[in-house]
């Protein structure tokens, strides 16, 4: 059945053109001596960004800029903001385009840009605001109406504001409604010349390619939710329909929402067959995930998304601190593929990371590591046995974990404050089974020293239950403190990467860092 949201992200020109009749042939064009042909000038124009944070001390400001005819917000840069909080910096960009930035563990926002131009901007502390992130001047008339339309992380995430409607029909139909209003608001700042021509046209195919993005994102769930084998007839109708309304075009590439639009049509393709029958799905194995995705791109989509979706892939996999095995070679393949590609220097540091993560596979565990097989802790009782005779600091994380993994990397000011105040580091994995190799391979590369168990499912449902009640889940990662009795004295720390919040808990003073699921 055909989707009813109908995107038709660009406009159909009609070039007039001098019949054959109408062409002169009296006498040959003349040709212009090459010498005095005149060549085109290129000038390089850039955007500049200033501003003050309102963020005490030294902090970075992470920016993801105009980047050739590809936006994606994981390309990133930063400046460090020095203590008066002021702050300039520029770029290239030579067509209007999106800009995405943010402090950590502040906030920020995402700016439609244009050349030559200089944009004023604030981040403000005042927790009463709707917004971390202020802008001034000209564009500052236009940022609220951007800030408030739909924008999640993960396009998926968009789904939650329709969930609750009885039916399929019924989520299309208030996308589409939702579509107009953003068309509409935008074509406002159009007609009052808040934004240029330029600008309406990217800021109206962006909001078209997150509706056209959007909507296989309910077949997607629903194969996922119910655990399908294949796609029905009817779901591969939906999703050829809808891609045949809404195809594959290079001006997309501009939107952040391209990546998650062609991912879904890879989907579609790697779900159906040549006649577009359902074949049944590949059970999902971490260790080749990147190299199905990869290859689904050069498979299924045009040509020119095949260098830059795989650049973004392989940026995402090091941002979520992947480090599975076909990540090494994936990478290695794309600079021989593309020497002079300019997203190389948003790999290089990856890069370098999966090769020094293969080359620590064949090492022995570090000096101070200690490592407990599952077999040998079959409850919980056994398990915080394990943690008697000194306080303990415990985190609980999984390989696929990305956040736990960072934690690994930037913790080590909170770890040091720990190791002051007698704590020593007890580190529990949820992986199951078929993750032991790869665990025991993060302990190794992270040099986690401190003990490490992986628990059986059992014991780490149980241990579930301790932190989170009988109907929470924990939220990886999660640490907990106990003292050398083995009882628990914090079911809830902050993070070792934020050591000025875990100082205060090791203090014993509020933190602000409260168990969702006990309050406590």
């Amino acid at each position: 059945m055909k989707s009813r949201l109908l995107l038709f992200l660009f406009p159909l020109f009609v070039f007039a053109c001098k019949t054959p009749s109408e062409v002169t042939t009296d006498k040959p064009e003349e040709k212009i001596p090459e010498e005095i042909t005149p060549k085109p000038v290129v000038t390089k124009s850039f955007v500049s960004i200033r501003g003050k944070s309102e963020v005490e001390g030294e902090h970075k400001l992470i920016y993801s800029p105009v980047h050739s005819d590809f936006y994606y917000p994981g390309f990133k840069k930063n400046i460090t903001i020095g203590e008066s909080g002021q702050f300039e910096f520029k770029f290239p960009c030579q067509e209007v385009g999106f800009i995405n930035l943010y402090i950590p563990g502040v906030g920020g926002g995402q700016l439609l840009v244009s050349p030559r131009k200089t944009y004023e901007i604030g981040f403000v502390s005042d927790a009463n605001k709707s917004g971390k992130l202020e802008v001034y001047g000209e564009a500052g008339k236009s940022y609220p109406t951007f800030s408030t339309m739909m924008n999640p992380g993960f396009i998926y995430e968009g789904l939650a504001k329709y969930d609750h409607e009885p039916s399929r029909a019924a989520m299309l139909n208030v996308m589409e409604q939702d579509l107009r209003l953003d068309i509409e608001n935008l074509r406002v700042l159009r007609n009052t010349q808040v934004i240029s021509l330029e600008e309406y046209e990217l800021a109206k195919l962006d909001r078209e390619l997150y509706y056209a993005a959007l909507v296989p994102q309910i077949t997607m769930s629903e194969f996922y939710e119910y655990e399908q084998e294949t796609l029905t007839k009817e779901q591969i109708e939906v999703l050829e329909n809808h891609f045949k309304e809404n195809p594959l075009n290079p001006k997309m590439m501009k939107s952040k929402w391209f990546k998650e639009y062609a991912e879904a049509y890879v989907f579609l393709k790697q779900h159906t067959d040549a006649q577009g029958n359902p074949v049944p799905a590949k059970p999902y194995d971490a260790e080749t995930y990147h190299t199905e995705m990869i290859s689904g791109y050069k498979n299924y989509l045009p040509a020119f998304a095949h260098e830059p979706l795989t650049a973004a892939t392989l940026n995402y996999a090091g941002l979520s601190a992947n480090f599975e095995s076909d990540l090494y070679p994936l990478s290695e393949g794309f600079i021989k593929d593309y020497p002079d590609s300019e997203y190389l220097p948003y790999l290089k540091d990856y890069h370098e990371g999966w090769a020094a993560y293969e080359r620590s596979k064949t090492a022995g565990f570090p000096e101070g590591v200690t490592v407990i097989e599952s077999s040998e802790v079959n409850s919980k009782e056994e398990l915080f046995a394990l943690l008697k005779g000194k306080k303990q600091f415990v985190d609980v994380w999984a390989t696929w974990c990305g956040p736990c993994k960072q934690d690994f990397t930037n913790g080590g000011e909170g770890k040091k404050l720990l190791q002051k105040e007698g704590y020593e580091i007890f580190y529990i994995s949820v992986d199951d089974d078929k993750r032991d190799g790869k665990w025991k391979e993060l302990i190794k590369f992270y040099d986690l020293k401190g003990t490490h168990i992986r628990l059986s499912k059992k014991v780490a449902d149980e241990l579930q239950s301790e932190l989170a009640g009988p109907t929470g889940t924990l939220m990886l990662p999660w640490y907990f403190m106990t003292d050398e009795k083995g009882n628990i004295t914090n079911d809830f720390a902050p993070r070792p990467s934020f050591p000025e919040i875990l100082e205060k808990a090791l203090r014993g003073e509020k933190t602000g860092f409260t168990n969702p699921f006990k309050g406590s």
